[in-house]
């Protein structure tokens, strides 16, 4: 598998060169990326340097660009010797079908957000014909997914394996009007809460998750799914330890190795939905089940709960101390409980307590908009 690497400023590139030249460099101009902080002079220089030892040279072209900004950069890159750029990579449609119309460059297409199936993929393929040379995948598909459709994609396929994930943009500029230092990350959070890096710069807002996405322990699951380049974004974490521990990772590929890597990281890692993608069970609970059951008939509602506390339910008919309810949770999980105390709003106990508000002790499974039932048969306490 080759490898590619994110360089959005001459910083980072001073900090990975020893890992990242002769292979294929990300180049980010400030005027097209989205991160992006390199002139032309510089992207042209670190062109030149790269493929003199080798290595492929793709301009990041990931902006989702307006009408002007397209013409902006239509001058920009006539103005740029494109004889050193190898690709160019791209994520708005609009901005493909142009580079596709009219520049003689192969494309690499991102279709990290919104492209969780195969049709969608291949019709993106199909759209841009054959100047797309390579699809970027979303690390919301599980590798199974990729090893199940990779025969479908005549492409070559990418796969981030080190990076952090974005996780929101907008193009304004959310955290005040001064634009911070183009290469150093915010943080965002509440004093002892989550901190997630934020960045700023004329492009926009950026957040980002606060775990890296790390992918490295599994670099043999990747490779039998066939996945031709493997992708290393060390935007937000450069440094030298990282580097060295990077190298050593590739001439090991052992767990020890992995771990030194991830230990250079943020304090968490993840490997996002890489081994499944479980989100299509969320949409059963989405759906309720509110028809009576056979037998029992309607006693209340749960409005609040606290787990291991109480349970708060709004009750239509009164109920008692030892009586077994019945309660159905939104996604048809049924739960039959033996009341063991009753209180009221004021918090005081009773052995019987009529329709209105009443706490009892804790149901689990029974979150609140739960139905409660109890039998036909039974009898009603006042």
């Amino acid at each position: 598998m080759r490898r590619s690497y994110n360089v959005h400023s001459i910083d980072l590139w001073h900090s990975i060169k020893n890992l990242a030249l002769g292979h294929e460099l990300l180049l980010e101009h400030r005027e097209l990326g989205r991160l992006g902080c390199l002139d032309s002079k510089q992207l042209s220089e670190l062109a030149i340097e790269n493929r003199a030892h080798g290595g492929r040279n793709v301009l990041v072209w990931d902006i989702l660009a307006s009408d002007a900004q397209i013409q902006r950069a239509d001058t920009l890159l006539h103005e740029l010797d494109l004889s050193i750029i190898d690709a160019i990579r791209v994520q708005d449609p609009g901005v493909a079908m142009y580079v596709s119309q009219s520049w003689p460059l192969p494309l690499q297409l991102v279709l990290e957000t919104g492209n969780h199936n195969i049709g969608a993929i291949l019709s993106w393929i199909d759209v841009l014909g054959d100047a797309v040379e390579r699809i970027i995948l979303s690390n919301e598909l599980p590798i199974s997914w990729t090893l199940q459709y990779r025969d479908q994609i005549a492409v070559e396929v990418e796969l981030a394996v080190l990076s952090p994930i974005l996780i929101f943009y907008s193009p304004r500029p959310l955290i005040g009007t001064r634009v911070p230092e183009p290469d150093q990350p915010l943080f965002w959070g509440e004093p002892g809460q989550r901190r997630l890096p934020v960045k700023q710069n004329q492009h926009g807002t950026f957040l980002f998750y606060e775990k890296a996405l790390f992918l490295l322990p599994h670099w043999q699951d990747i490779r039998a799914a066939r996945v031709d380049v493997n992708r290393y974004d060390l935007r937000l974490w450069h440094s030298d330890a990282l580097v060295d521990t990077l190298i050593a990772w590739h001439q090991e590929k052992d767990t020890e190795s992995s771990r030194r890597v991830r230990d250079q990281l943020t304090k968490r890692t993840t490997q996002g939905f890489f081994k499944s993608n479980r989100t299509d069970k969320q949409f059963a609970k989405l759906k309720r089940h509110d028809s009576v059951p056979e037998g029992l008939r309607p006693a209340g509602l749960v409005v609040d709960t606290r787990k291991k506390s109480y349970t708060l339910i709004n009750l239509q008919e009164a109920i008692r101390v030892g009586q077994t309810l019945v309660f159905v949770n939104s996604i048809g999980e049924t739960t039959h409980h033996q009341i063991r105390w009753i209180e009221d709003l004021d918090r005081q106990r009773h052995s019987v307590l009529g329709s209105g508000l009443a706490i009892i002790d804790h149901v689990s499974r029974a979150p609140t908009g739960t139905n409660v039932y109890m039998p036909v048969d039974d009898e009603t306490f006042e």
